[in-house]
C-alpha cells in the first residue's frame, strides 16, 4: 500500500469536509488543512491531471484550490509581522 498525506478542503457551496489525497512531498500519513498544507501538496491537486477529481463529495460541486500569495521585503533583523501589517 503506497504512502499519502491528505488535504482536508471545506467545499465552498454546503461546507461539507473533503479529503483529498497527494503523493507529492513526504508521504508520511500527515492531514493538512489549505491553511497549513505545504504548496506541493496544493500544487498536486490543482495538477491539469487531478483537477476533475476535486468534487464535493456531499453536493458534488467542482471545487476549485486558487493559491495567492504576497511576496515582502524586509531588512535583515526586522520583524515580517511588522512589515505586514504595514502593507
Amino acid at each position: 500500500m503506497g504512502m499519502f498525506d491528505t488535504v482536508i478542503v471545506m467545499c465552498p457551496k454546503c461546507t461539507h469536509r473533503n479529503e483529498f489525497q497527494s503523493k507529492m512531498g513526504d508521504c508520511d500519513l500527515s492531514t493538512y488543512s489549505l491553511d497549513n498544507a505545504p504548496l506541493l501538496l496544493i500544487a498536486d491537486l490543482n495538477d491539469d491531471g487531478k483537477k476533475d477529481r476535486l468534487y464535493c463529495s456531499a453536493c458534488h460541486t467542482r471545487i476549485e484550490v486558487v493559491v495567492r500569495f504576497m511576496a515582502v521585503a524586509v531588512a535583515s533583523g526586522d520583524s515580517i509581522d511588522k512589515e505586514l501589517r504595514e502593507v
